[in-house]
Protein backbone atom coordinates (compact mmCIF):
# COMPACT_ATOMS: atom_id res chain seq x y z
CA UNK A 1 0.00 0.00 0.00
CA UNK A 2 3.08 2.53 0.81
CA UNK A 3 4.63 1.29 -2.09
CA UNK A 4 1.32 2.41 -4.49
CA UNK A 5 0.85 5.67 -2.77
CA UNK A 6 4.79 6.19 -3.56
CA UNK A 7 3.89 5.00 -6.63
CA UNK A 8 1.16 7.28 -7.41
CA UNK A 9 3.22 10.41 -5.83
CA UNK A 10 6.14 9.77 -7.85
CA UNK A 11 3.97 9.93 -11.19
CA UNK A 12 1.59 12.99 -9.69
CA UNK A 13 4.96 14.75 -8.20
CA UNK A 14 8.04 13.79 -9.72
CA UNK A 15 9.87 16.51 -8.74
CA UNK A 16 8.89 16.32 -5.09
CA UNK A 17 9.60 12.60 -4.83
CA UNK A 18 12.98 13.11 -6.55
CA UNK A 19 13.64 16.05 -4.29
CA UNK A 20 13.36 14.11 -1.23
CA UNK A 21 15.34 11.08 -2.17
CA UNK A 22 18.19 13.57 -3.05
CA UNK A 23 18.14 14.55 0.45
CA UNK A 24 18.02 11.47 2.01
CA UNK A 25 21.34 10.77 0.18
CA UNK A 26 22.44 14.42 1.26
CA UNK A 27 22.51 13.41 4.70
CA UNK A 28 23.73 10.10 4.58
CA UNK A 29 26.71 11.88 2.99
CA UNK A 30 27.11 14.24 5.42
CA UNK A 31 26.84 11.09 8.28
CA UNK A 32 29.35 9.41 6.47
CA UNK A 33 31.87 12.46 5.80
CA UNK A 34 31.54 13.47 9.37
CA UNK A 35 32.68 9.87 10.49
CA UNK A 36 36.14 9.97 8.32
CA UNK A 37 36.87 13.65 9.21
CA UNK A 38 36.22 12.44 12.57
CA UNK A 39 38.87 8.96 11.77
CA UNK A 40 41.05 11.25 10.04
CA UNK A 41 41.69 13.91 13.13
CA UNK A 42 41.93 11.13 15.14
CA UNK A 43 44.36 9.02 13.22
CA UNK A 44 46.40 12.73 12.63
CA UNK A 45 46.41 13.29 16.32
CA UNK A 46 48.43 9.84 16.76
CA UNK A 47 51.06 11.78 13.92
CA UNK A 48 51.50 14.62 15.66
CA UNK A 49 52.94 12.15 18.96
CA UNK A 50 54.95 10.18 16.88
CA UNK A 51 56.58 13.48 15.04
CA UNK A 52 56.75 15.10 18.41
CA UNK A 53 58.55 12.12 19.79
CA UNK A 54 60.75 11.45 17.34
CA UNK A 55 62.13 15.50 17.39
CA UNK A 56 63.18 14.78 20.73
CA UNK A 57 66.20 13.67 18.43
CA UNK A 58 66.47 17.47 17.25
CA UNK A 59 66.24 18.37 20.59
CA UNK A 60 69.06 16.22 21.19
CA UNK A 61 71.19 17.81 18.50
CA UNK A 62 70.18 21.57 19.86
CA UNK A 63 72.25 20.17 23.60
CA UNK A 64 75.21 18.77 21.33
CA UNK A 65 75.15 22.63 19.12
CA UNK A 66 74.51 24.58 22.63
CA UNK A 67 76.53 22.78 24.64
CA UNK A 68 80.20 24.87 23.71
CA UNK A 69 78.24 28.29 24.79
CA UNK A 70 78.65 27.67 28.56
CA UNK A 71 81.15 25.32 28.89
CA UNK A 72 83.60 27.38 26.75
CA UNK A 73 84.28 29.83 29.73
CA UNK A 74 84.36 26.90 32.20
CA UNK A 75 86.68 24.89 30.62
CA UNK A 76 89.19 27.23 28.92
CA UNK A 77 92.38 27.88 31.15
CA UNK A 78 94.08 30.92 30.96
CA UNK A 79 96.56 33.43 33.09
CA UNK A 80 93.99 34.84 34.15
CA UNK A 81 91.65 32.78 35.54
CA UNK A 82 94.29 30.74 37.48
CA UNK A 83 95.67 33.81 39.29
CA UNK A 84 93.04 36.13 39.64
CA UNK A 85 91.40 36.81 43.03
CA UNK A 86 89.10 39.41 41.70
CA UNK A 87 85.15 38.62 42.75
CA UNK A 88 84.06 38.89 39.22
CA UNK A 89 86.30 35.00 38.49
CA UNK A 90 83.55 32.22 40.70
CA UNK A 91 86.19 29.96 42.18
CA UNK A 92 84.06 26.96 41.37
CA UNK A 93 83.95 27.22 37.64
CA UNK A 94 87.75 27.36 37.60
CA UNK A 95 88.71 23.72 36.67
CA UNK A 96 85.75 21.72 35.63
CA UNK A 97 88.33 19.41 34.45
CA UNK A 98 91.60 18.00 35.69
CA UNK A 99 93.51 18.87 32.58
CA UNK A 100 94.40 22.74 31.09
CA UNK A 101 92.44 23.65 27.37
CA UNK A 102 93.63 26.70 26.15
CA UNK A 103 91.88 28.82 23.18
CA UNK A 104 93.29 26.28 20.25
CA UNK A 105 92.45 22.81 22.07
CA UNK A 106 88.73 24.54 23.04
CA UNK A 107 88.30 25.22 19.22
CA UNK A 108 89.02 21.49 17.83
CA UNK A 109 86.70 20.55 20.78
CA UNK A 110 83.54 22.58 19.13
CA UNK A 111 84.76 21.95 15.67
CA UNK A 112 85.58 18.24 15.54
CA UNK A 113 81.68 17.39 16.21
CA UNK A 114 80.93 19.18 12.64
CA UNK A 115 83.40 16.56 11.14
CA UNK A 116 81.67 13.46 12.71
CA UNK A 117 78.12 14.55 11.92
CA UNK A 118 79.84 15.53 7.50
CA UNK A 119 81.32 11.39 7.73
CA UNK A 120 77.98 10.17 8.61
CA UNK A 121 74.98 11.97 6.57
CA UNK A 122 76.00 9.91 3.14
CA UNK A 123 76.53 6.93 4.80
CA UNK A 124 72.78 7.40 7.04
CA UNK A 125 70.64 7.76 3.65
CA UNK A 126 71.85 4.20 2.60
CA UNK A 127 71.84 2.28 6.12
CA UNK A 128 68.14 3.46 6.84
CA UNK A 129 67.10 2.04 3.15
CA UNK A 130 68.57 -1.16 4.38
CA UNK A 131 67.88 -1.39 8.23
CA UNK A 132 64.84 0.94 8.62
CA UNK A 133 64.25 4.58 10.06
CA UNK A 134 63.51 3.26 13.31
CA UNK A 135 66.60 0.71 14.01
CA UNK A 136 68.95 3.43 12.34
CA UNK A 137 67.64 6.02 14.75
CA UNK A 138 68.30 3.83 18.09
CA UNK A 139 71.41 2.55 17.09
CA UNK A 140 72.62 6.13 16.79
CA UNK A 141 71.65 6.88 20.61
CA UNK A 142 74.51 4.78 21.26
CA UNK A 143 77.31 6.74 20.23
CA UNK A 144 75.55 9.78 21.25
CA UNK A 145 75.51 8.27 25.01
CA UNK A 146 78.42 7.47 24.96
CA UNK A 147 79.95 10.86 23.46
CA UNK A 148 78.05 12.27 26.33
CA UNK A 149 79.49 10.25 29.08
CA UNK A 150 83.24 10.34 27.70
CA UNK A 151 83.15 14.21 27.88
CA UNK A 152 81.48 13.92 32.00
CA UNK A 153 84.74 11.75 32.85
CA UNK A 154 87.32 12.87 30.67
CA UNK A 155 90.40 13.19 32.03
CA UNK A 156 92.47 14.36 28.72
CA UNK A 157 92.38 16.21 25.67
CA UNK A 158 92.17 12.93 23.36
CA UNK A 159 88.29 12.20 25.64
CA UNK A 160 86.81 15.16 24.60
CA UNK A 161 87.87 15.43 20.95
CA UNK A 162 86.40 11.73 20.82
CA UNK A 163 83.44 12.17 23.20
CA UNK A 164 82.55 15.32 20.55
CA UNK A 165 83.45 13.34 17.80
CA UNK A 166 80.66 10.58 18.61
CA UNK A 167 78.32 12.98 19.24
CA UNK A 168 78.76 14.35 16.11
CA UNK A 169 78.03 11.29 14.31
CA UNK A 170 74.92 10.92 16.02
CA UNK A 171 73.51 14.30 15.21
CA UNK A 172 74.38 14.00 11.59
CA UNK A 173 72.64 11.09 11.20
CA UNK A 174 69.49 12.45 13.14
CA UNK A 175 69.46 15.41 10.60
CA UNK A 176 68.99 12.83 8.17
CA UNK A 177 66.65 10.08 9.34
CA UNK A 178 63.80 12.52 11.23
CA UNK A 179 62.86 14.43 8.53
CA UNK A 180 62.72 11.35 6.41
CA UNK A 181 60.44 9.90 9.12
CA UNK A 182 58.34 12.66 9.89
CA UNK A 183 57.54 13.14 6.22
CA UNK A 184 57.00 9.57 6.09
CA UNK A 185 54.62 9.58 9.16
CA UNK A 186 52.44 12.43 7.68
CA UNK A 187 49.08 13.00 5.87
CA UNK A 188 49.77 15.45 2.90
CA UNK A 189 47.39 17.94 5.20
CA UNK A 190 49.35 18.61 7.76
CA UNK A 191 53.13 16.94 6.31
CA UNK A 192 54.61 20.22 6.58
CA UNK A 193 53.41 20.96 9.84
CA UNK A 194 55.22 18.14 11.29
CA UNK A 195 57.84 18.94 9.36
CA UNK A 196 58.32 22.33 11.16
CA UNK A 197 58.65 20.51 14.66
CA UNK A 198 62.76 19.67 13.91
CA UNK A 199 63.85 23.18 13.63
CA UNK A 200 61.78 24.34 16.77
CA UNK A 201 63.03 20.87 18.81
CA UNK A 202 66.79 21.79 17.78
CA UNK A 203 66.37 25.55 19.19
CA UNK A 204 64.77 24.61 22.00
CA UNK A 205 67.33 21.70 23.07
CA UNK A 206 69.98 25.04 22.90
CA UNK A 207 67.66 27.14 24.94
CA UNK A 208 67.31 24.29 27.45
CA UNK A 209 71.50 23.81 27.29
CA UNK A 210 71.98 27.89 28.02
CA UNK A 211 69.50 27.29 30.87
CA UNK A 212 70.87 24.17 32.66
CA UNK A 213 74.30 25.56 32.25
CA UNK A 214 74.22 28.87 33.76
CA UNK A 215 74.17 28.16 36.75
CA UNK A 216 75.89 24.64 36.96
CA UNK A 217 80.01 22.96 36.72
CA UNK A 218 80.57 21.10 33.21
CA UNK A 219 80.28 17.65 34.21
CA UNK A 220 77.09 17.99 35.96
CA UNK A 221 75.28 19.88 33.29
CA UNK A 222 77.05 17.80 30.52
CA UNK A 223 75.61 14.65 32.68
CA UNK A 224 71.91 16.09 32.07
CA UNK A 225 72.50 16.42 28.72
CA UNK A 226 73.50 12.42 28.43
CA UNK A 227 70.58 11.91 29.73
CA UNK A 228 68.61 13.11 27.18
CA UNK A 229 69.60 10.41 24.54
CA UNK A 230 68.20 7.57 27.36
CA UNK A 231 65.07 9.07 27.91
CA UNK A 232 64.49 9.58 23.97
CA UNK A 233 65.47 6.21 23.21
CA UNK A 234 62.86 4.86 26.07
CA UNK A 235 59.97 6.75 24.44
CA UNK A 236 60.89 5.91 20.84
CA UNK A 237 60.93 2.35 21.17
CA UNK A 238 57.35 2.66 21.61
CA UNK A 239 56.75 3.93 17.82
CA UNK A 240 56.49 2.31 14.85
CA UNK A 241 58.46 2.09 11.58
CA UNK A 242 56.88 4.32 8.60
CA UNK A 243 55.10 2.98 5.87
CA UNK A 244 57.02 3.80 3.37
CA UNK A 245 59.87 1.33 4.37
CA UNK A 246 58.11 -1.89 4.90
CA UNK A 247 56.69 -0.81 1.38
CA UNK A 248 60.24 -0.98 0.22
CA UNK A 249 60.49 -4.20 1.50
CA UNK A 250 57.30 -5.73 0.25
CA UNK A 251 58.54 -3.99 -3.21
CA UNK A 252 61.97 -5.93 -3.02
CA UNK A 253 60.73 -9.31 -2.33
CA UNK A 254 58.84 -9.19 -5.23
Amino acid sequence: MINKKFRINSEVWPSKSVKCFHNILYKKKVKIMDSVTTSSKSIQYTQYIAALLVNGGGFAIGTVLGWPAPAGPLLVTTSDTLNSTEASVDVRFIRDVPFNINDSDFSWIVSIMTLGGALMCIPTGYIINKIGRKLMLLLMLIPLTVGWLLIVWANNLAMMYIGRFLTGISCGSFCMIIPVYSGEIAEKEIRGRLGSFFQMMVNVGILFVYAVGYDLNVPTFTLITALIPIMFGVAFLFMPETPTYYVSLFKAKL
